[in-house]
């Protein structure tokens, strides 16, 4: 199959393709859609957009860079060309030109954008990838697909890592003779069952609201608080720290309806304990959980999976990732209903209001 071949395949399904893209994708780049291919049964896609670049693309189509992940951006180019973009410095070490430098002195002359999208979730999870040609050449765009062209298109677009199962990733990055065994990684284990393109696109975008919300639960409630103990209680609340995070470590469902702040509390005689605390958005209210004895955290063990040998007597935390990131969120109703909002009638059993005269 020749590049225009492969060309005129894409351009069989591009309307559909442009209708799968166009709630997600920058209209300015859609203008450069080639086409794209769906497996047998739809719910995955392989597209392509090329862009000419010529000097002057930087200066009036820059701002659509903005829209890129920086993450995915590659080059194809030669070793002269590889040698252009190098700015050496003293010492005989270099750095390289920025894209806009590279694109201004004409130095790239496309760009291949590439989307692989996956219907999961109940919506179209678009993975894209950037990549900056030094040739005007076509074929050398589509080389990788075309050099398999003993394949059939599908076979060889369908069946790449990116839209294996999560599970099946990670088992085959686990190949006979390793050393180390590579094990599921925390945040990617509720995408088990899903597509590792899946588990990317959709960990991305947990991690960014996560993110945002514990900064949001620190600035507006736990900082307050923590000033709150410290005025009221000096003796018992000289200082309020964490193990990780700043102010305080965190643990929520991705839900998101409450979260358990975890401190350590330091009184007037320098001893440490480990407190934690509850906010619940339901009834804008702050609580002091009380399960655990309030014993010196030493009596734990002065170690930072201590936090786990505690928790995970009582829930499924069985990892730092569960308290120290974001995008690991501990999904275990068992723990949330019988272990922080227990009721003996009407009353929480382990949760005590906190209140202030």
């Amino acid at each position: 199959m020749t590049a225009e071949e492969f060309t005129a395949l894409l351009e069989v399904e591009k309307q559909k393709t442009y209708e799968v893209l166009r709630p997600q994708i920058h209209p300015e780049i859609l203008k450069f859609l080639v086409g794209g291919i769906f497996n047998d049964s739809r719910k995955r896609l392989v597209a392509y957009a090329i862009i000419p670049l010529d000097t002057t693309f930087y200066e009036e189509s820059g701002y659509l860079f903005d829209y890129f992940e920086k993450s995915t951006l590659s080059m194809r180019q030669s070793d002269e060309t590889t040698e252009k973009t190098r700015i050496y410095l003293d010492g005989g070490s270099f750095t390289y030109k920025s894209i806009q430098v590279s694109i201004e002195e004409g130095l790239y002359h496309q760009l291949l954008i590439s989307f692989y999208g996956d219907f999961d979730f109940s919506e179209w999870n678009i993975m894209r990838e950037y990549t900056f040609f030094d040739t005007k050449d076509i074929e050398s765009l589509f080389q990788n697909i075309l050099f398999k062209q003993n394949i059939p298109i599908k076979d060889f677009l369908f069946k790449s890592s990116i839209f294996q199962n999560t599970e099946e990733f990670f088992a085959m990055m686990n190949y006979p003779g390793r050393e180390l065994e590579v094990p599921i990684s925390t945040n990617m284990k509720p995408y088990i069952g899903h597509s590792h393109l899946v588990a990317i696109i959709r960990n991305e975008r947990k991690t960014s609201v996560n993110y945002a919300y514990e900064t949001y639960i620190k600035k507006a409630f736990f900082e307050p608080l923590s000033i709150k103990l410290k005025t009221h209680f000096p003796d018992k609340y000289r200082d309020i720290t964490s193990f990780w995070a700043p102010g305080c470590d965190m643990m929520y469902p991705d839900h998101k309806q409450f979260c358990l702040m975890i401190t350590f509390v330091i009184d007037k005689d320098e001893v440490v304990r480990l407190q934690c605390f509850v906010y619940t958005h339901l009834n804008n209210k702050l609580y002091e959980w009380t399960y655990f004895p309030p014993k010196p955290y030493e009596h734990y063990g002065g170690y930072s999976e201590a936090l786990v040998d505690i928790f995970k007597s009582v829930s499924n935390c069985d990892h730092m990732d569960y308290i120290r990131e974001p995008e690991c969120t501990l999904d275990d109703n068992d723990f949330w209903n019988n272990y922080v909002f227990k009721k003996d009638y009407s009353e929480y059993v382990y949760l005590k209001e906190i209140k202030f005269d």
